[in-house]
């Protein structure tokens, strides 16, 4: 996904600090718009607004709900944030973190912990802190930590075994075929969503093409799992497309 660079992503943070709550989450919405995939998990991160915010200001956009300038909140209103009333719970919190994380040897300013949200809470409560998952959640990304998730881009080194499996294969694909016994190949692929989704590739019109903003299964007519069977033998292949792994 192609993110703003680092001057306008400033700029926007800077920006959204000046709006009261109901154009934060309506603007937030309409950042989220322009991005096809991920919109929602980065404009989060970068505008430091709650999913579920967001989520209504997507709503309130569907449903063309007018502004209601009479529940701005005033300034000063609503509850104290926490972290203000407790200057410790930081200081507490790196406290704690400091026997429960790791580091990745390749890059100096990657960290992670060990410790779920409900932990951390707990370990919190026992030195007197008033805390929540919320809360934890809060002194997590004020000192950057962040879900993440693996990208298989690291590629493995020579073996000197690599090559003994598939000779095995060869071997017996070459044993059966001499002796007229079948020889199959078989693969699924991933489900796809059946409806009025985006998929790759282009192809001739007159006209624009629309399709759901979103990839949601509720938009969805089915799914759709393709599974094929291949005799090399026979050089013949059937293909079922089915609704279900079964």
């Amino acid at each position: 996904m192609e993110k703003y660079n680092t001057e306008i992503e400033k700029h926007m943070q800077r920006f959204y600090l000046t709006l009261p709550e109901d154009e934060k989450r309506r603007y937030a919405a309409i950042e989220t718009l322009k991005f096809r995939h991920g919109g929602k998990k980065y404009i989060c991160d970068l505008l430091g607004c709650d999913y579920q915010t967001l989520m209504t200001g997507l709503n309130e956009l569907k449903n063309n709900i007018p502004f209601d300038s009479t529940r701005i909140r005033k300034l000063g209103g609503g509850r104290k944030c926490v972290l203000d009333e407790q200057p410790d719970i930081n200081k507490a919190f790196l406290k704690i973190m400091e026997k429960n994380i790791a580091g990745s040897p390749m890059n100096e300013k990657i960290k992670w912990t060990n410790l779920t949200r409900g932990q951390i809470a707990e370990k919190l409560s026992k030195k007197g802190f008033k805390v929540s998952v919320t809360v934890v959640a809060q002194l997590l990304k004020k000192n950057h930590f962040k879900r993440r998730k693996a990208f298989k881009t690291v590629a493995g080194g020579p073996s000197k075994n690599r090559d003994e499996p598939f000779q095995k294969i060869a071997r017996l694909k070459k044993e059966y075929q001499s002796k007229g016994n079948p020889v199959l190949s078989m693969d699924t692929k991933k489900k796809e969503l059946i409806g009025n989704f985006y998929q790759n590739g282009q192809l001739l019109t007159t006209e624009k093409i629309n399709v759901n903003d979103h990839d949601l299964a509720s938009l969805a007519d089915g799914i759709a799992i393709p599974h094929g069977i291949y005799a090399l033998v026979l050089n013949l292949g059937y293909l079922t497309i089915g609704t279900s792994h079964d």
